[in-house]
């Protein structure tokens, strides 16, 4: 049987499969169980590090590609020494959703100067809302702080 596809298929499924084995026999092994069973009806078994989660809102998200842990801070540090210095309204990061709530919570490294000036997109991270279209992270100024919403995409452009 070694040499039969069938044989093949079970060597390779094997490691994977003991290894699951051990995890659902494991401490853990309840977590285990539930994860496996969101995969197998097609979901994400792990939950979001968002803070600003909208799969909690049936939301999907459809692109992410924001930076997590040391280089987030990276990142926007350097966004921030690469912004334009023209009078732009509207600001493309090309970061993510991550990157805006990093700034949303540490508000003090926005430059005093962009607040009700600008609009500061977080282009990177993508979301399919439950009303027709992508939405994605932007911070405005409300008067006294920066705010994280989304904004929805309409035919090529950002509504």
């Amino acid at each position: 049987m070694a040499k039969t596809v069938l044989g093949k298929a079970l060597r390779a499924v094997s490691g994977p499969w003991n290894d699951h084995a051990e995890k659902l026999s494991g401490p853990d092994g309840e977590m285990w169980l539930a994860a496996w069973k969101k995969f197998l009806r097609k979901e994400n078994p792990w939950p979001s590090d968002f803070e600003y989660d909208k799969t909690k809102e049936d939301w999907k998200l459809i692109e992410d590609s924001s930076s997590k842990g040391k280089n987030l801070l990276l990142d926007i540090e350097e966004f921030l020494k690469k912004v334009p210095r023209a009078d732009l309204k509207d600001l493309f990061t090309g970061l993510g959703q991550r990157h805006a709530e990093y700034l949303e919570k540490n508000q003090d490294l926005i430059p005093r100067e962009w607040r009700g000036k600008h609009v500061i997109f977080f282009e990177r991270t993508a979301w399919k809302g439950l009303v027709n279209g992508d939405y994605i992270p932007f911070l405005f100024w409300t008067g006294n702080r920066w705010r994280l919403e989304f904004l929805r995409r309409f035919s090529g452009g950002w509504y």
